[in-house]
């Protein structure tokens, strides 16, 4: 009867690390894919001109 609880206990333990291995890794992706997404979004936003300082000037 120990023994069986003992097994089920590490195959519980290894089980979490499983969940947590998946959750870090989710965090990771999903970091990595908005700062992507960020970066991206202001090399896009220089490439616009700024119409607004030309009108200024004038």
């Amino acid at each position: 009867m120990v023994m069986i609880v003992y097994i089920l206990i590490l195959k519980r333990k290894e089980a979490m690390k499983e969940v947590w291995k998946s959750l870090f890794t989710l965090l990771a992706f999903s970091s990595a894919f908005i700062l992507g997404f960020y970066l991206g979004q202001e090399k896009v936003l220089k490439k616009i001109p700024e119409f607004q300082e030309e009108l200024e000037t004038k």
